[in-house]
């Protein structure tokens, strides 16, 4: 199972046009009261290869003698995923059709296979839980330290020699007691290419290199119906050393980006109002390839009608066109991927009307299939609660002062463009006196800032209401007046949260000591501060600490 999300998400609906699903049934049989309460839910996670760092989570209620039932969807021929319950976990392929996983909660923690498979795939499957319990006892020749030194300098054919015969170390040992079904050697194969694939990308990433053309179809076959962990993660690790490269050269000042034919065509679709002599003057450009210093004034003239529409499309072309200059070789589908990616990887980024924007933009440049339907998944996982995200937003618009405003249930809101930063912010700790409050302020232009609010949840949901408080505190100004509403009602951002202005929001950090502008604080039951530049939402172990040691002084 990887590890590297920040956010699962708990998709209960597909809108999107999948290309097909798997049901996943079965039964914990002699599941007690107490196991039970601990985890009334089963899960089945993963992947979308458009972003690796996210796993897509169906939970399936158990009924009360043990059994559940979901519908996964498929975009993958064959996709790797995991089943989940009570901190254990294995992997499974899944095809069209359906797949019984049976287990018995009374060897649950003693049997290395505790797992019982029927349906599709269930004998690969079957073994694939043998190998995995096998592969967990076996000790690799080779440790971390010793592979980084030894690849250390070396040409790209040796160390994917190298590499491969390290990730197939531990399936060439089990063929010695077990030979292996074709369709699991296929992915057991498929995993050990994608590990080196990814290992190779990133060395190249950090040493400003490139692959070799010759090894590019090894590290990523063509035809591959299998979706891995393994194989998201390589794919996303090559697009992370291309858009390096990007902005390496952007640095450089080597744009690289858009032809005034690009550029007039876009103006020429997205400028409002435009007239026949502008449109003739554009159609003229695209035709002549060429500009003139007065046609670049023109081209401003026209951004300025419409400016935060043209520069986000011209940036997506801008972007596209320095991937393709940069790919390791010239590959139609996967500069596709390259454009899809840049789309699904900035969605967390954009307002719903940005994201519906781009998306009736890009989508029909996406023809390649599976990375069509995987960019449309995360798509209307995005934009899936729309009615709902409205009305919490229509509860707080236009009003210049809320004081615990009830954006949704759970979620009080408090802006005040004119009261001292301060001053806000106590307001809102005395009305939790009594409780331990974890303070996140949090900058929703950042990745981190995004990350931290969401991860934050876990903490509400880990505390005793009447004992604990999460407080949010955010810009919410300009630029970010629309996005962080709206962001807090996509997540369902449980808590108190303190929408301030620039100026504000400064303050607010000079209040907390801290010089980062995404930073956390526990506050005592008395109001004081235990600790200012406290841990991130990201590490529960240390928040609980300083959590208990606030209570110790109350």
């Amino acid at each position: 199972m990887k590890h590297l999300t920040w956010i699962l998400f708990l998709v209960s609906t597909v809108t999107f046009a999948q290309t097909d699903s798997v049901i996943v049934s079965g039964r914990i049989r002699h599941l007690t009261p107490a196991m039970y309460r601990q985890s009334p839910q089963v899960a089945i996670s993963r992947n979308n290869v458009l972003q690796a760092g996210r796993e897509l989570i169906r939970p399936a209620q158990l009924a009360a003698d043990g059994s559940f039932r979901v519908s996964v969807p498929l975009i993958f021929p064959y996709e790797e995923m995991y089943f989940n319950f009570n901190n254990i976990t294995t992997g499974f392929l899944a095809s069209a059709g359906t797949i019984t996983i049976e287990l018995d909660a009374d060897s649950l923690f003693s049997s290395t296979v505790p797992f019982r498979f029927k349906g599709a795939n269930a004998a690969v499957n079957q073994q694939y839980a043998r190998y995995k319990a096998f592969e967990a006892g076996y000790k690799s020749k080779m440790d971390s330290k010793t592979l980084s030194r030894q690849a250390s300098g070396m040409k790209d054919k040796e160390l994917y020699s190298l590499l491969m015969t390290v990730n197939w170390e531990a399936l060439a040992n089990f063929m010695k007691q077990e030979r292996p079904l074709p369709l699991l050697n296929t992915w057991l194969m498929n995993v050990a290419r994608y590990n080196t694939a990814a290992f190779m990308y990133e060395k190249a990433t950090a040493e400003f290199g490139n692959i070799s053309v010759t090894l590019d179809d090894s590290l990523r076959p063509p035809n591959d119906k299998i979706l891995t962990a393994a194989r998201a993660n390589a794919t996303n690790r090559y697009a992370d050393m291309i858009e390096s490269k990007i902005r390496n050269s952007m640095t450089n000042s080597q744009t690289g980006g858009l032809g005034v034919d690009q550029l007039a065509a876009i103006l020429r679709v997205y400028t409002p109002d435009i007239t026949v002599t502008e449109l003739t003057r554009l159609n003229e450009i695209e035709t002549k390839k060429t500009a003139r210093t007065a046609d670049i004034r023109f081209f401003e003239q026209l951004m300025r009608r419409n400016p935060d529409t043209l520069s986000r499309i011209i940036n997506y072309e801008a972007w596209v066109n320095r991937a393709d200059k940069f790919m390791v070789s010239k590959d139609s589908v996967m500069l596709q991927y390259m454009a899809a990616y840049w789309f699904a990887n900035t969605l967390p980024e954009f307002t719903m009307a940005t994201a519906d924007l781009l998306h009736q933009y890009s989508a029909p440049k996406i023809r390649y299939p599976l990375w069509q339907a995987s960019l449309e998944e995360l798509y209307y996982i995005q934009v899936k609660d729309r009615d709902r995200i409205e009305k919490a937003i229509a509860r707080i618009k236009d009003k210049r002062v809320l004081t615990n405003t009830e954006m949704e249930t759970g979620i009080l809101v408090t802006a005040d463009n004119l009261a001292a930063a301060g001053v806000i912010l106590g307001e809102v700790i005395n009305a939790n006196r009594g409780k331990v409050i974890y303070l996140l302020a949090w900058d929703p232009n950042e990745e981190l800032g995004r990350q931290m609010a969401i991860e934050a949840q876990r903490l509400k949901n880990m505390y005793n209401p009447r004992d604990f408080a999460l407080i949010y505190v955010s810009v919410a100004a300009e630029a970010m007046k629309r996005f962080v509403p709206e962001f807090i009602a996509r997540y369902q951002l449980l808590g108190d949260h303190l929408l301030m202005t620039d100026t504000q929001y400064s303050s607010a950090l000079i209040e907390l000591q801290s010089i980062s502008t995404t930073t956390a604080a526990v506050i005592g039951p008395t109001g004081k501060f235990v600790k200012r530049n406290a841990p991130l939402p990201d590490k529960p172990a240390e928040i609980d600490a300083l959590l208990k040691k606030a209570v110790s002084k109350k």
